[in-house]
C-alpha cells in the first residue's frame, strides 16, 4: 500500500497577506480537570438550579448520572444540598473523553466560560441549548467604539415592529475537534420579543445585515472590532 506522506504548506509568495485561513475557532489552553461531585436526594437541573437560587450561592452546576457536578465555594455547595440529604460529597475528575459530546461536564465548562467572558466583557447572556448568545450590556460603552466603526449601530428596534429589539451580539458554544476542545464564536444579531406573528421579520433583518458582511469585513471584526473575541481560560 502506498505511504502518504503529509508536509507543511509552502508560505505564500508575492503580494498576498495573512491570514491566508481565519477561523471561528479559539483553541481552549486550560480548563479545570476537576470539579464537585454531591451525591443526594434531589431531582434533575431544573430542581438542582432552584435548590442553587434559593441557597442564594455562586455556584455552577451540571446534572448527570454521578450526581450534581459543581463548581463553587465547599460552603456555598453545602448550602444549596444539605437540604436533600447528602450522602457522598468528593471530587469528580472530568475526563477529556467526555468532552468530546454534549455531557454535563462539558455543559458545566461552557457555564464556566460564558461566566468568566461576559464578567470580564461586559456582557449579557442568553442561554440556548446548544450555545450562549452574548450582547453589550451598554452598547454605548466607550469599549464598543471600533465595533461600532465596523458594525454601525450596535442595538435598536425592527422597523415596523417597534416591540422587536435587536442588539449586535456573537453566539458561543464549546466543540471538539482534532483531540482538543475549542470555543467557536459566530457573530450575531440577538433579539428580544420575538413572536410567532414577528419572528419572520426578525429573519429577514438578521439577514439584511449579514448579507452585505463579506470576508473582510468579518475578518477586521475578529480582528479589531469585537472585544469578546480574544482567548478566555476556563476557570
Amino acid at each position: 500500500m502506498e505511504r502518504r506522506r503529509w508536509s507543511g504548506a509552502p508560505r505564500p509568495g508575492g503580494r498576498r497577506g495573512w491570514p491566508v485561513v481565519r477561523l471561528n475557532g479559539l483553541p481552549v489552553v486550560h480548563a479545570p480537570s476537576v470539579c464537585r461531585r454531591v451525591v443526594c436526594q434531589i431531582g434533575g437541573y431544573s430542581a438542582v438550579r432552584e435548590a442553587v437560587d434559593k441557597a442564594g450561592v455562586n455556584v455552577l452546576t451540571a446534572r448527570t448520572r454521578a450526581g450534581v457536578l459543581a463548581f463553587g465555594a465547599d460552603a456555598d455547595v453545602h448550602a444549596a444540598f444539605d437540604p436533600y440529604g447528602i450522602t457522598q460529597f468528593d471530587l469528580h475528575t472530568i475526563e477529556p473523553t467526555r468532552l468530546r459530546y454534549e455531557s454535563g461536564e462539558r455543559g458545566l465548562l461552557r457555564n464556566a466560560l460564558t461566566r468568566a467572558i461576559t464578567r470580564q466583557r461586559g456582557l449579557n447572556s442568553i442561554r440556548h441549548r446548544s450555545a450562549d448568545l452574548l450582547t453589550p450590556v451598554d452598547p454605548q460603552d466607550f469599549g464598543w467604539v471600533p465595533l461600532r466603526r465596523l458594525a454601525g449601530t450596535l442595538t435598536g428596534s425592527v422597523a415596523d415592529n417597534p416591540e422587536l429589539v435587536w442588539c449586535e451580539g456573537i453566539a458561543i458554544r464549546l466543540d471538539w475537534a482534532d483531540d482538543r476542545l475549542w470555543l467557536l464564536v459566530e457573530p450575531r444579531t440577538v433579539f428580544e420579543g420575538i413572536t410567532e406573528s414577528n419572528k419572520a421579520a426578525a429573519a429577514d433583518f438578521a439577514r439584511e445585515r449579514s448579507v452585505r458582511r463579506y470576508n473582510r469585513q468579518l475578518n477586521d471584526r475578529k480582528r479589531n472590532g469585537d472585544p469578546t473575541l480574544r482567548p478566555v481560560t476556563v476557570g
